[in-house]
């Protein structure tokens, strides 16, 4: 596993749709780049699922790449909640509209795994791939969207610094 440091300056990314993590563990590999990120800085990565399975396979992929635990935080929660706890890089004050699991966060595979409370005070960076559907994902699709429908609730501009 990797060495981690926490004296270094944290740079933090919100990876809000992670799915199984691929672009979550690409985040927390740039740790072994300083050449990219600088010696003084460490990423940290916030994936948000809400799929817990996914979120599983991305704690068991992440110890496969040798990702270290302090790196990846995964949380089970809708990406929309998530963004709209946030403005302007800090975190609001605010009553979660989900219920938070009774648990405070369960481990997989060494990587901590909660709701909402697991969230850091501030964010850097806001990172949206979003599922898109599949193939066929605009075939049955009436009101000529081509599968995209705006989310109702979120600015993006104001959510990061």
């Amino acid at each position: 596993n990797t060495q981690c440091n926490e004296s270094k300056k944290e740079i933090v990314i919100i990876d809000a749709f992670c799915g199984c993590g691929g672009n979550s563990i690409a985040f927390a590999r740039l740790n072994n780049n300083k050449d990219v990120i600088g010696s003084n800085a460490r990423v940290k990565v916030i994936a948000v699922d809400n799929n817990l399975s996914r979120l599983k396979m991305a704690a068991n992929n992440a110890s496969i790449y040798g990702i270290c635990k302090e790196n990846i935080v995964l949380i089970h929660a809708d990406a929309v909640e998530v963004i709209n706890a946030y403005e302007e890089g800090t975190r609001k004050e605010m009553q979660s509209e989900i219920p938070s699991n009774d648990r405070c966060h369960e481990t997989y595979f060494g990587f901590a795994v909660g709701g909402v409370e697991l969230l850091p005070d501030h964010v850097d960076a806001l990172f949206l791939s979003p599922p898109w559907g599949g193939l066929g994902y605009n075939m049955n699709n009436d009101n000529g969207n081509s599968g995209f429908d705006p989310v109702h609730g979120i600015s993006l501009e104001s959510r990061t610094h």
